[in-house]
């Protein structure tokens, strides 16, 4: 397949050009000796010729999802979605404009893609973002990276970490994004409460925005929040890992603020986990320190003694599971929300990854099966699907249900029907992409 191309063009202009030629998404140009190029390189200094040829990275069929739908971005750059309509479920008045999509990102109730000329398209709720205008320019030339989602909209982050909002109407009294948008530049993270949103930004501090109570509000530490490296959030706190690996935590108590009792254990922290109102953080020697409301999680005291060597942690809303080094898995906090896996000891052995959901686990094994456990109504159990789950790629959660890739590039979903669990209203679109 050849193009025409100007000299003052971008690889970024040349592969979206190659893209639309061959109707599938591609995700970089590659060099000849396999490196992803900067797209931001003009043809004219690198000094190519008429007839010269590159490789390019092809995109695969990705998954994100919302609180109640999911939405397949397929390799076409097409987009399909299904669950619960008021989420983002129902994408079909969108078809002619979900087209060259490069990139997806669901939030609370909707999502937000960006296509290959820069645009965005949002669709959902018209009260969290699913039916709004960015604030800021988006051209081509202002390429998004990265879409970050909040509770109440969808922030959209370029390749300079300027950012513009998506959502936030002029009513909406929960986030006032506006009031800190010039702020927010070279953003590397942004993490969510129920209520306010926290970034960090080029030089390691930290903004926020929104209620008070959610820890919209971090001028009581702002003088703490330096060379920040990583950010977690409950339902309604933020905890903030330091370069230092020293923690400062901010928002309301009762959703895990208060680590009085551990903050002296809280030194050499490299990672920190959040369920709705806990924390748990792994230290540098691989053992676990846990704070908040025990019913979320926030004690970890009686498998403390497995709590070594621990690799990741993932967490529903009240329970918490750590992946150790030996690929086993140990969980604790509420049993009927993944807080109980004894029964699945045997199983739960060469674990790649694990994918929550507000009260289930999905395990993807080495071999590429699937151990799922919690709330069964929520996807904790999925023996209606086993037989399918083979050779799993990727595994995406809303709040109640769980969706695969499996290696055929089939989509299977199980879990609560009305949160994508039941994929059986869009089976013939998603077939059609793989003829």
């Amino acid at each position: 397949m050849s193009i025409v191309a100007e000299p003052e063009w971008t690889l970024q202009d040349v592969r979206r050009a190659a893209q639309r030629k061959l109707r599938v998404r591609l995700l970089g140009i590659v060099s000849s000796d396999g490196e992803v190029l900067p797209e931001d390189r003009v043809l004219d200094r690198l000094n190519v010729k008429d007839g010269d040829s590159f490789s390019a990275v092809v995109g695969k069929d990705q998954l994100a999802s919302s609180d109640k739908a999911f939405a397949l971005l397929g390799a076409d750059g097409s987009v399909i979605s299904w669950g619960h309509p008021d989420s983002g479920g129902d994408a079909r008045s969108l078809k002619g404009r979900l087209c060259d999509v490069e990139l997806i990102q669901g939030s609370f109730r909707a999502f937000a893609a960006v296509k290959a000329d820069g645009s965005i398209v949002t669709w959902g709720h018209r009260g969290y973002g699913g039916q709004s205008i960015c604030e800021g320019s988006l051209g081509p030339s202002e390429s998004v990276k990265r879409l970050c989602p909040t509770h109440n909209g969808i922030l959209a982050v370029r390749g300079d970490g300027s950012v513009a909002a998506c959502g936030w109407s002029n009513t909406s009294e929960d986030i006032n994004v506006r009031r800190v948008l010039h702020q927010l530049t070279g953003v590397r993270d942004v993490q969510h409460t129920r209520g306010a949103f926290a970034a960090i930004v080029g030089d390691g501090s930290v903004v926020t925005a929104g209620q008070y109570m959610f820890g919209g509000d971090c001028s009581s530490v702002r003088d703490q929040l330096k060379d920040v490296q990583q950010i977690a959030a409950t339902y309604g706190c933020f905890a903030a890992r330091l370069g230092d690996g020293a923690v400062v935590t901010w928002g309301h108590p009762q959703w895990g603020s208060n680590d009085l009792a551990v903050r002296h254990r809280l030194k050499d922290v490299k990672h920190i986990c959040a369920s709705d109102g806990a924390f748990a953080a792994i230290l540098e020697d691989g053992s676990v320190v846990c704070w908040g409301e025990a019913e979320f999680g926030g004690d970890c005291e009686a498998v403390q003694p497995q709590l070594r060597e621990v690799q990741r942690l993932f967490a529903t809303s009240c329970a918490f599971a750590a992946l150790r080094a030996d690929d086993t898995v140990v969980t604790w906090g509420a049993a009927t929300h993944g807080g109980a896996s004894r029964r699945l000891r045997t199983q739960l052995r060469d674990v790649r990854s694990i994918t929550p959901n507000l009260s289930a686990f999905a395990a993807l094994r080495g071999d590429g099966t699937v151990v799922t456990w919690g709330d069964c109504y929520a996807g904790g159990n999925s023996s209606r699907v086993q037989s399918k789950l083979q050779n799993v790629r990727q595994i995406q959660a809303t709040d109640k249900a769980f969706a695969a890739i499996v290696g055929n590039g089939e989509v299977v979903a199980w879990g609560h029907p009305d949160y994508g669990g039941d994929c059986s209203s869009v089976q013939d679109m998603l077939r059609q992409r793989l003829t």
